[in-house]
């Protein structure tokens, strides 16, 4: 079974071929079922074969461990993981001609008990999705293997050395429950990574218009936000001038100094070609949103973007609109817009409220 599994990861890596984790689980798995048939099958006469199925399952644990960094975006080798694999071997051989036999797979059982824990402890301690149920079940999984080697441990101590079937029906089960979870983990990422295309703009990384409804749909009340209408000042004349990439540059500057004022509860949408809309929940650092909405058109318009070896200046206009109780964000938002709106009539480069000037162009 576990090969079926291995070839199955095989196939999802043939298929996607910078998902690495796939492969390493792949090699995980294949490894494993050799070294569990050996376990079964293999004579016990020769010393060398018991200690080179116990390298081969410390190898898989450790494949399996690397994918699971790779998986998470880290470098999947790393030097402290490879002093186990590198001295199972010569260790084993060492104690099977020191110590009874009894002793010796003890021995073995007590690298794959301290393996497979660090594995598990890894799984369930790292990683973005380490609260995620399918996390979570992985590294129970592979946690489960800890009692399984480490009552294998006991018997060898105590001289019993019938306990193959109880290795390879354990190694069954929890290798199913394991490599569900691993498909499960990866099935998650890839629909919050479908998700996130799906309610962000792809150029500038904000929220699109489905995305902001949808963060303001889980928002719950917005009475006490504020909504700000932000357009990018003659921003066809920097097209026209630099170019449309040179325009692109421009929109993604203004998207990273914007979401760099951004604090817990805000959003930043980008809702049509250079306008934005920006929904701050209070006030950030003992400055209120009509502060920082100044701060941001300030902060722009001293922040020329670099493009080939030059800058390129641009200014923004934003109109803003308080959500009073009882009214809606679709209403705060008009508001804001009608706000913005006269901003553009009055010279563009300033801050309007729904009803005033709240801060005139810096002289």
């Amino acid at each position: 079974m576990s090969a079926t599994y291995g070839l199955m990861f095989l196939g999802a890596w043939s298929v996607q071929r910078s998902e690495r984790h796939f492969l390493f689980w792949a090699a995980s798995l294949l490894v494993n079922a050799i070294c569990v048939a050996g376990f079964a099958y293999a004579p016990r006469a020769y010393p060398g074969i018991v200690s080179l199925l116990i390298l081969g399952v410390v190898v898989a644990i450790q494949c399996l461990w690397m994918g699971m960094r790779s998986f998470d975006g880290r470098r999947p080798f790393k030097p402290p993981l490879l002093w186990l694999p590198l001295m199972s071997f010569p260790a084993h051989l060492l104690v099977i001609e020191t110590l009874p036999a009894n002793l010796a797979a003890a021995f073995g059982f007590l690298a794959l008990t301290l393996m497979a824990g660090g594995a598990s402890l890894y799984t369930l301690r790292r990683g973005e999705d380490r609260r995620s149920l399918p996390r979570r079940t992985c590294g129970l999984a592979l946690f489960a293997y800890v009692p399984v080697y480490a009552i294998s441990a006991i018997d060898s101590v105590a001289g019993r050395f019938d306990n193959a079937t109880f290795l390879l029906l354990s190694d069954q089960v929890i290798c199913s429950i394991l490599v569900v979870s691993l498909f499960s983990v990866t099935l998650k990422r890839s629909r919050r990574a479908l998700e996130a295309q799906a309610l962000q703009d792809g150029l500038t990384g904000a929220l699109n218009r489905t995305g902001l409804e949808y963060q303001l749909a889980r928002g719950g009340r917005l009475a006490g936000r504020t909504v700000l209408a932000v357009d990018l000042d003659h921003f066809k004349l920097i097209n026209d001038r630099f170019g449309h990439a040179a325009g692109d540059e421009v929109l993604q500057r203004f998207a990273a100094l914007a979401r760099r004022q951004l604090g817990p509860g805000d959003l930043l949408a980008r809702t049509g070609g250079e306008e934005f809309v920006l929904v701050l929940a209070g006030e950030r650092g003992g400055r209120s949103p009509d502060q920082r909405a100044e701060d941001l058109r300030r902060l722009f318009a001293e922040t020329p973007t670099p493009w080939r070896g030059g800058l390129i200046p641009a200014t923004v206009s934003i109109g803003l609109a308080d959500v009073s109780p009882g009214t809606s964000f679709c209403d705060s938002m008009e508001a804001a817009d009608r706000a913005l709106y006269r901003v553009k009539q009055a010279g563009r480069n300033r801050v309007m409220s729904a009803h005033a000037i709240s801060f005139p162009v810096s002289a």
